[in-house]
């Protein structure tokens, strides 16, 4: 999934869902919660959660 190797890598999706309960949080600080719908072939709608941290150096 060409998302989640952007994400692995320090990439950002553009899409915030504003107003959704899939609305992206983001702290720069701390942790940061993004929504994707998946390629899925049976258009059944599902959503995968990304929960993502700022690691120490």
């Amino acid at each position: 999934m060409p998302f989640a190797s952007a994400l692995e890598n320090g990439g950002t999706l553009p899409w915030k869902y504003r107003g959704t309960p899939y609305e992206k949080s983001i702290d720069p600080e701390g942790v940061t919660t993004e929504f994707i719908r998946c390629p899925d072939p049976t258009a059944s709608g599902i959503v995968v959660k990304i929960i993502r941290a700022t690691m120490p150096e």
